[in-house]
Formats: C-alpha cells, sequence, structure tokens
C-alpha cells in the first residue's frame, strides 16, 4: 500500500466543484505545487501548505491524503469504480457523492455504484470506465 493525493475526489466534492486555478487561487498556494498535488507527485507536504488548504477549503492532512493499494496489489473493482466515478464526475462538472460499498453491487461486469440516496452511476469492469 501507498500514501495518494485525495486532491481530486476533495475538488470534485466541492460545492460547487472546484479547479486547481480556483484551489491555488483561494488557497494562495502556486498553481504548480497545486498540479503536483492533484496528479500525485509532490513528494512531501510542508506545515505551511497544510496550513493554507485547511484555512481555505478546511481540508485537514487525513482529507487530502489516503491510503492506496500498491501499483503491484490489485485494486478491488469497487474502488476502481468510485474512482472513476470521481473523475467523471470532475470532468462533468457534476457533485461528486461518495458511494457506499454496502449498496453498492457488482453483476456480470458492471459495477452499481449506490449510496442511500440512491443509484449513482454504472461501471463497466471491461471497459474500465463509467457507463453513460
Amino acid at each position: 500500500m501507498r500514501v495518494k493525493s485525495n486532491l481530486p475526489v476533495l475538488m470534485a466534492q466541492h460545492d460547487p466543484p472546484l479547479n486547481q486555478a480556483e484551489v491555488a487561487r483561494r488557497s494562495k498556494v502556486s498553481p504548480t505545487t497545486i498540479n503536483q498535488l492533484y496528479n500525485d507527485a509532490l513528494q512531501r507536504m510542508d506545515k505551511s501548505l497544510c496550513e493554507r488548504l485547511y484555512s481555505a477549503f478546511g481540508w485537514t492532512p487525513g482529507d487530502i491524503w489516503v491510503v492506496a493499494p500498491d501499483s503491484s496489489d490489485q485494486a478491488d473493482n469497487f474502488t476502481k469504480a468510485v474512482e472513476a466515478y470521481a473523475d467523471y464526475c470532475e470532468a462533468n462538472n457534476y457533485i461528486f457523492d461518495q458511494p457506499s460499498r454496502v449498496d453498492s453491487e457488482e453483476k456480470r461486469g458492471i459495477v452499481y455504484l449506490r449510496n442511500v440516496r440512491g443509484p449513482q452511476a454504472r461501471y463497466s469492469v471491461k471497459q474500465g470506465k463509467i457507463l453513460d
């Protein structure tokens, strides 16, 4: 397992969804640093960066960083589906609402993402993408 940036998910969950330029502007952090954090290329995060992101958005280091499977580990289909759904929401300017593992199910190569509010999206395991 490894530590991975959760910034794309946080940006998609924000109401309204944020883009990198807006995160940089509101937090007074350089766009390059935000881009590196977004693309999981930032090697370390200093205290001032944590403080600026918390002041601007209320994000803690525990929100920004998540533990993820190593590239050598096989991520389960639900995790892949949720990541694809977060990317899909960001690309389409939709509000991301975290699916529930308990309410979601997989049938015949399709992961049906759901939460307590109801159906959200369908993810094709074979195609590796959200189905429109």
